[in-house]
């Protein structure tokens, strides 16, 4: 037989860059799924701090490479089999004018999209609806961590900081005024210290004074979390003693071994510095050296030219001082200025010690400021376990078909059979392998493309090995049967799939979502079942053959 080793050679090199293609899909969702379940056991299995670090750091890395595949060629899942979620969002318009109103939109289009592109989800679908609303889809996402991403709206300002010693005596003078318009009740002269319990279990306080938790070695006051509102509330009420020219404004939640507190800080009301000049922000490990802060997640960020010249000046006129980096009015750090900083890079850091929420705010950072504060007007997520059950049913329904075909090929076609079910396990795997190349989104259509592609893979085995049976009761050699089988079944085999080709073509173009994944599914199966029917079978065929003395063709 004339090439036949050229042919297996070119059969061998496909089958082995399907592998190859496939193999990061078999990572993600085979291996890496069983290497989490450990990693989770393992950590909640550490007996003291350093071997929670220890897997910390491992969890770490077994993420990086995570992330790491999801840039390469995999099969990505859709919505309805991985979960996510679905939500319309609208632009608060009260505070911007006409001309703003009507740009808002598309520039809040453009920031989520650039937000969602660097969050990581494959296949998400952004657009504008007809109301003027944004509609997003992701599919496999954290829902409360995309939200937070989404609506952020990422208002980035750099203030001085006022000492402890001011903050107190600010609060000290608005309890005072306060109390003398009757407000309040008599204002404390001390603070409480170290007090793990709540307002609410301890009555309601008289002064802002009583919330105050503090150590004489923190540079700030501190309230305990569950009294912020009340704080806060307590503290508007004062708005108009605040000393002049300065603001309140309070970080993140953090926990101390009394529980969860929250910083208070007094910071100039005039920013040094904002956001629009910020060049990039990236996660990285923290690298100095406070202890306290080992194996935690920071941003490191870096202003544009004139940025940088900004902020050279202003850390250069108030070295000692404390500048605090303000995120929507949130303070997420506030470090001291040791000496004039002229590159225009600092550091942002935060008790993150996964990286999920360094990566978020570089996210946010980079992607820019909304134009306006969004909502969200409609909700639907679709939960792990929902698109769990339609992958299980999905795969029994593909695992019952090919199984109730590969039992039919065989006991009606005998060895022929036997053919048969092989180019079809070959016809799914170089599916698999070409939407993993296509980086194609697999949904429950596609499911059934896949499923439909199965009954049909067979179609021109049985059309060829028809046509073998009739040129062997001719009287035929089993050669000459194939050979002609094979001629003649041709024209009706392309004839029969081109149709269907055609048709999952229009469902493509046409169609939308899911009907599209079920049109490429449909398409690519058909392709590819005429290359294994026509061309691998009839390899098969004629080595065989070519190599044995076949006086009878049993098929």
């Amino acid at each position: 037989m004339r090439g036949a080793r050229i042919k297996l050679a070119v059969w061998l090199v496909i089958i082995i860059i399907a592998g190859f293609l496939l193999w990061p899909s078999f990572q993600l969702y085979i291996l890496l799924p069983r290497q989490e379940r450990l990693l989770k056991e393992k950590l909640a299995q550490a007996a003291n701090r350093a071997d929670s670090l220890v897997v910390l750091t491992e969890i770490v890395e077994f993420n990086r490479h995570k992330a790491a595949l999801y840039e390469k060629r995999i099969i990505h899942l859709g919505l309805d089999l991985v979960g996510g979620m679905h939500v319309v969002l609208d632009i608060d318009r009260s505070q911007l004018s006409e001309e703003e109103a009507r740009r808002a939109p598309d520039l809040a289009l453009e920031v989520i999209r650039n937000r969602i592109d660097q969050f990581g989800v494959f296949e998400p679908t952004i657009q504008k609806t007809d109301k003027g609303r944004i509609l997003v889809q992701l599919p496999g996402v954290d829902r409360e961590r995309a939200l937070n991403i989404i609506k952020q709206p990422a208002h980035l300002t750099f203030q001085l900081v006022e000492e402890k010693a001011k903050v107190y005596d600010a609060l000290k003078v608005i309890d005072e005024k306060l109390q003398a318009a009757g407000l309040i009740s008599p204002v404390a002269d001390t603070v409480s210290l170290v007090e793990s319990d709540t307002a609410s279990e301890r009555g309601a306080p008289g002064s802002l004074l009583s919330y105050i938790k503090s150590e004489g070695d923190e540079l700030d006051l501190m309230i305990a979390a569950d009294d912020t509102a009340a704080f806060s509330r307590l503290l508007l009420q004062g708005r108009e003693f605040w000393p002049q020219g300065y603001e309140f404004r309070f970080g993140p939640v953090e926990a101390e071994e009394y529980g969860k507190v929250v910083r208070v800080y007094l910071l100039k009301s005039e920013p040094e510095l904002v956001g629009t000049r910020l060049r990039r922000a990236e996660p990285a490990i923290y690298q100095g050296a406070d202890l306290e802060r080992a194996n935690t997640w920071v941003v490191n960020f870096e202003l544009d030219r004139e940025g940088a010249a900004k902020f050279a000046q202003v850390t250069g006129r108030n070295v000692g001082r404390r500048l605090a980096i303000v995120l929507d009015g949130v303070v997420r750090s506030a470090p001291r200025i040791q000496e004039r900083i002229p590159n225009g890079r600092g550091q942002i850091t935060m008790n993150d010690r996964r990286g999920d929420k360094a990566k978020d705010l570089s996210i946010v950072l980079n992607s820019g400021a909304l134009p306006a504060p969004v909502v969200v007007v409609e909700e639907r997520s679709i939960g792990a376990s929902l698109g769990a059950d339609a992958i299980r049913r999905g795969l029994i329904a593909s695992a019952v078909g090919a199984i109730a075909v590969l039992l039919f090929m065989l006991v009606y076609y005998g060895a022929g059979g036997i053919l048969a079910d092989l180019a079809l396990f070959i016809n799914i795997f170089l599916l698999l392998a070409v939407l993993a190349a296509l980086r194609a989104t697999l949904t429950l259509p596609g499911l059934a493309g896949i499923a439909l592609t199965i009954g049909m893979a067979v179609d021109a085995n049985v059309l060829v090995f028809e046509r073998i049976r009739e040129e062997s009761k001719s009287g035929k050699t089993p050669m000459a049967a194939v050979d002609t089988g094979y001629q003649r079944a041709l024209v009706t085999i392309i004839d029969a799939n081109a149709t269907t080709i055609i048709t999952a073509i229009a469902l493509y173009f046409i169609g939308s979502g899911p009907v599209r994944g079920f049109a490429i599914t449909l398409a690519v199966g058909l392709i590819i079942n005429v290359m294994t029917a026509v061309f691998l079978t009839r390899f098969i065929f004629d080595l065989f053959l070519s190599r044995f003395e076949v006086k009878t063709l049993r098929i």
